[in-house]
């Protein structure tokens, strides 16, 4: 919720700030910072969650994003420079990636890997239990009402802290005993299997990273919907997953995961094409509903093919480094999208087709992914 609350209306803040000219470029260049800083905490969750404790991560990264979000609201409260208030938001993914690899290490810890797909996807809707309620309420509030919802975000944030401390408890995992070195990092890579699945996840999140940045933009700029409009696209996103995760996860093949993957590819960059040729609200929620179901069938497989190859006593070290891709891919996918749209100018659906061949040549990497999943 506190997410919702931030990301989608943020990247409306940042362009009104900057101006029309240079808006969508600083929002690229700002998210886009934030998640390759995100990706170096997840370098460091994922070694602190396997040497020191997934708990200890969780409750100290969630600590620390949610000072620094009060930190964010009082920026925007005061009028801050542009690069002052976006600041605290940069430093906050730090804490968001250290995050992400110990509580998906959590649930690795305590389920077999024949039920992982079911039991990320069940993480999914309760994250987007929040997404669906966090930008229904910040569309709300409107855009003039930034600095309220990110306290509101800051405020959710403790709440979760003292929840987590009384009922999170350490899961049962092997410890790597070994000294660490930078040059471990690389030794994820080692496995093949591994690194063309991480590769296979950059670009994944390339295509992801238009949800947040460049459908929000284009529905303000071209389609002039209104916030409120705005909010119930991204939620009607999170209800979805909500009402849907679990059966679309339950009748989902499990014998080919890389042709599910390739599947569910398609189905992101049919889903915004649809939206680069919506003229109003209806069409963009189809184009939203496209993508949330190539979304609910691709992310809970991926997460548990990175679990499934990760050794038991390197498991937060591995997630940790396929949450970097994952973030890399963010990061570039949101510098694409704020430069394609300032290009494209007053023909963004040229910017959309580009988007769905990227989507083809990804499942197609994919479906070869598989031959070799198989083949192993």
């Amino acid at each position: 919720m506190a997410g919702g609350f931030v990301y989608p209306f943020f990247a409306v803040y940042l362009t009104r700030t900057a101006g029309a000219d240079q808006g969508a470029i600083a929002v690229g260049t700002v998210f886009a910072l934030a998640t390759l800083l995100s990706a170096g905490g997840r370098i460091v969750g994922g070694e602190l969650a396997d040497r020191r404790g997934r708990r200890a991560v969780v409750l100290s990264s969630v600590a620390v994003r949610s000072i620094l979000l009060a930190l964010l609201a009082l920026g925007v409260q005061r009028g801050a420079s542009l690069w002052l208030v976006a600041l605290p938001f940069l430093l906050s993914s730090i804490a968001r990636g250290a995050y992400e690899p110990a509580a998906d290490a959590m649930v690795a810890d305590i389920i077999p890997p024949a039920e992982r797909p079911r039991a990320y996807a069940a993480m999914r809707i309760g994250r987007n239990a929040g997404w669906a309620i966090g930008p229904a309420l910040g569309g709300a509030v409107g855009f003039g009402g930034f600095a309220t919802l990110a306290l509101a975000a800051a405020g959710l944030g403790f709440a979760n802290l003292l929840l987590s401390a009384r009922f999170l408890s350490e899961t049962p995992h092997v410890s790597s005993a070994a000294r660490f070195r930078p040059s471990d990092l690389a030794l994820v890579l080692h496995d093949p299997l591994f690194r063309r699945l991480c590769l296979l996840t950059t670009g994944l999140f390339i295509l992801f990273a238009q949800l947040l940045v460049s459908v929000s933009i284009d529905l303000a700029s071209r389609v002039a919907l209104t916030e409120q409009q705005i909010g119930w696209a991204y939620t009607l996103n999170g209800v979805m997953v909500v009402a849907l995760q679990a059966m679309v996860t339950r009748v989902v093949p499990k014998e080919r995961p890389g042709l599910v993957l390739a599947a569910g590819t398609l189905l992101d960059g049919i889903g915004f094409l649809t939206i680069g040729a919506a003229t109003g609200l209806p069409m963009a929620l189809a184009g939203m509903a496209i993508f949330t179901f190539g979304e609910m069938i691709t992310l809970p497989v991926s997460s548990a093919l990175a679990a499934d190859i990760a050794p038991a006593d390197r498991r937060g070290r591995y997630l940790g480094a396929y949450g970097v891709f994952m973030d890399v891919g963010h990061g570039l996918g949101q510098i694409a999208g704020g430069t394609g749209l300032a290009l494209a100018g007053a023909g963004s659906w040229r910017f959309w087709w580009v988007m769905m061949v990227f989507a083809s040549l990804l499942a197609a990497g994919f479906a070869r992914f598989d031959a070799r999943l198989r083949a192993r």
